[in-house]
C-alpha cells in the first residue's frame, strides 16, 4: 500500500506510516484530481507572486486544496512551530509579504488604522468591545495595561487617550517607530497621554519589558494566535501582573481560523492557527490564572472569536 503524496512546500516531518488511513488516501485522492487541476495551478502562480490578483472564492478553494494536500500527507493541522527566530523573522517581515499588498500599503493601512475604508466599523467595533470588557474586568482609567502583540500601536494609542496609563509591546522595531509617531502626535495635540512601546516577543515580556507584578491589566487583541509559543506568553504575562490583576483575550478567532488562513500562512510562513475554547482555558489555567471568564458564551461552532478575562490570584 503507496503513501499520500507529501506536501512539496517547506521542511517536512516523517509521518509514520499507520497514520495514513482512509481519510487520508481519500483527501489524496481529490487533492491530485482534474477538478482541482486549476486550483494547483493557480496555487503555483501565487507561489511565484505573493499578491497575485484572487477572488474570495479562489481563495477558498486554494485553501480547501492546501488542507486536503497536506492532511493526506500528515502535515495537516499544522504541527506546532519549531524555530523561533524564523518564526520571529516571518513576523517582521509581514509587512512585505502580505499577499495582495506592497509594503507601502501594509504601513499605510497600519498607521490609519482604525480609520481605514470599510474596515473601519469592525475596528471601532472591537475597539468598544475592548472597552467594555476592561470595564467587565474592573479595570478603570488610569489603570497600568500591557498589550501583547500591539503592532504599530492604534489600540494602545486609544486607551492612552482614554487615560489609561500603556505600554504596547511588539517584536518589530519599525511598529515601535510607527508608535513612536503616535506618541508625537499626541503630544503635537497639546495632549497628556501616558504611552510607551517597547520591543519584546509576547513570550518575553516579563524579562524584556516589565518588572514582575508591575500591571494592573495585560491585553492582547488579535495577536495571540500569531505567537511562537502561546501558552509560554500567557505565563509570562501572569508574571507582569500584580495580584489581583486581569488578563484580556480579545477578539481572538476560532477553530476554523487554522483552516481559513492556511493560505496565507503557508505564503508567509506567519503563523496563522486559530483556537479552541478548552485549550484556552487549559491554557490559562497552567499559566495560573483563575476566574476564567468568557464573555461570549453563544455556542460558536468554531466560527465566533473569544473574549476571555481571568485573574492572577
Amino acid at each position: 500500500m503507496s503513501s499520500p503524496p507529501v506536501a512539496e512546500a517547506g521542511a517536512q516531518r516523517a509521518i509514520p506510516q499507520k497514520r495514513f488511513g482512509p481519510a487520508r488516501r481519500m483527501a489524496a485522492r481529490i487533492a491530485g484530481s482534474g477538478p482541482l487541476a486549476n486550483t494547483r495551478r493557480t496555487w503555483d502562480e501565487n507561489q511565484v507572486d505573493r499578491n497575485l490578483p484572487l477572488t474570495r472564492s479562489q481563495k477558498a478553494q486554494l485553501a480547501g486544496y492546501l488542507v486536503l494536500r497536506d492532511y493526506a500527507a500528515g502535515q495537516f493541522p499544522p504541527p506546532e512551530p519549531v524555530d523561533q527566530q524564523e518564526t520571529f523573522a516571518a513576523e517582521e517581515d509581514y509587512r512585505e509579504l502580505t499577499p495582495g499588498m506592497t509594503a507601502a500599503d501594509v504601513a499605510s493601512v497600519e498607521m490609519r488604522k482604525p480609520f481605514w475604508g470599510q474596515e473601519t466599523t469592525g475596528y471601532l467595533e472591537s475597539f468598544g468591545k475592548i472597552v467594555q470588557a476592561l470595564g467587565q474586568a474592573e479595570l478603570a482609567p488610569p489603570a497600568q495595561l500591557l498589550e501583547l502583540g500591539g503592532g504599530s500601536g492604534w489600540t494602545a494609542e486609544f486607551l492612552a487617550l482614554m487615560g489609561y496609563r500603556v505600554v504596547s509591546t511588539t517584536i518589530a522595531p519599525d511598529d515601535v517607530a510607527s508608535g513612536q509617531r503616535r506618541v508625537a502626535s499626541i503630544a503635537a495635540k497639546g495632549l497628556d497621554a501616558e504611552l510607551e512601546f517597547a520591543v519584546s516577543a509576547m513570550e518575553d515580556v516579563a524579562t524584556q519589558v516589565a518588572v514582575q507584578d508591575e500591571f494592573d491589566g495585560v491585553f492582547v487583541f488579535e495577536a495571540l494566535h500569531h505567537a511562537f509559543d502561546w501558552r509560554a506568553a500567557l505565563r509570562s504575562a501572569h508574571r507582569t501582573l500584580r495580584t489581583g490583576g486581569r488578563i484580556l483575550i480579545c477578539n481572538e478567532p476560532n477553530v476554523s481560523h487554522t483552516v481559513v488562513s492556511y493560505r496565507v500562512a503557508q505564503l508567509t510562513g506567519v503563523i496563522e492557527r486559530g483556537f479552541s475554547a478548552s485549550e484556552l482555558r487549559a491554557g490559562l489555567r497552567d499559566a495560573g490564572f483563575t476566574d476564567i471568564r468568557f464573555l461570549r458564551r453563544a455556542p460558536g461552532f468554531g466560527v465566533r472569536p473569544h473574549w476571555i478575562i481571568a485573574r492572577k490570584t
